[in-house]
């Protein structure tokens, strides 16, 4: 595994500099928007995780055309008006993957000479977004063997805890929605500084893999952090409705 995040930091150096630089910007942005507001902005990121999600369906099994910009901007659409729905298993998804990896990690490793070529020269941004698609594949087909290779019991770490988030988001929706986002907004924010990192040439990845407990344990914190943050900063739609009850009445 160390020796793929190694890869990958190697070949950042040929990436799209604009596409690190200003690409990590944004995603820092909007991951603190999301860590810290989540609760107050549900339809909006609803809405961006479906059309990401659609605008990578579309890109990985289909040929690029009308439906690279169609299907994303629909699941978009619909999204918004299913946004609580959406960040749940958004929020079970995640949960699930981190399972998977968390539990997979001593059988995760790459394949002999089955990773992409590494570039020798700087890339555009078109053949930059064509490396990091063989990279995500490269993890994918990690992960898998990974599992392949684990036992039962570690295949069912994910769907127990996909279901354990949902069945709590019947009986604790605010909380979950709340940390929902306080995770997605971590991992923003953690790819995004990441993204810059690499723009300057640092190695990152490999630090905070050679430091997992210590940064583990500071992603713990900022999800905690965020999610209370969120319950105190953006009441309940039924609360807020009461204080404004309470104002014309006292008017």
């Amino acid at each position: 595994m160390a020796e793929a995040l190694q890869d990958f930091e190697l070949s950042s150096l040929h990436f799209d500099a604009r596409l690190l630089l200003f690409g990590g910007i944004l995603i820092v942005i909007a991951g603190l928007c999301v860590w810290l507001g989540g609760l107050r902005w549900l339809g909006p990121i609803a809405a961006s995780i479906s059309a990401l999600a659609g605008l990578i369906g579309v890109y990985a099994f289909t040929a690029a055309g009308p439906a690279l910009v169609i299907l994303p901007a629909l699941a978009g659409a619909l999204a918004a008006f299913a946004k609580k729905p959406v960040i749940v298993m958004s929020g079970a998804v995640t949960a699930a993957v981190v399972a998977c990896l968390f539990f997979a990690s001593p059988n995760l490793r790459a394949e002999p000479g089955n990773g992409p070529s590494r570039p020798t020269d700087a890339l555009g941004l078109a053949e930059t977004v064509a490396a990091l698609k063989s990279e995500i594949v490269l993890w994918g087909d990690m992960l898998f063997n990974a599992l392949r290779r684990s036992s039962a019991a570690v295949w069912m770490v994910g769907p127990i805890v996909a279901l354990a988030t949902i069945a709590a988001a019947f009986f604790l929706t605010r909380l979950v929605l709340a940390a929902t986002c306080a995770s997605l907004g971590t991992l923003l924010i953690f790819l995004g500084m990441t993204m810059l990192l690499l723009h300057k040439g640092a190695r990152p990845i490999t630090y905070m893999h050679g430091r997992a407990p210590f940064f583990g344990l500071i992603v713990l914190a900022m999800i905690g952090f965020g999610a209370v943050s969120q319950l105190l900063l953006c009441p309940a739609r039924a609360h807020k409705s009461h204080k404004k009850a309470k104002g014309k009445g006292d008017s």
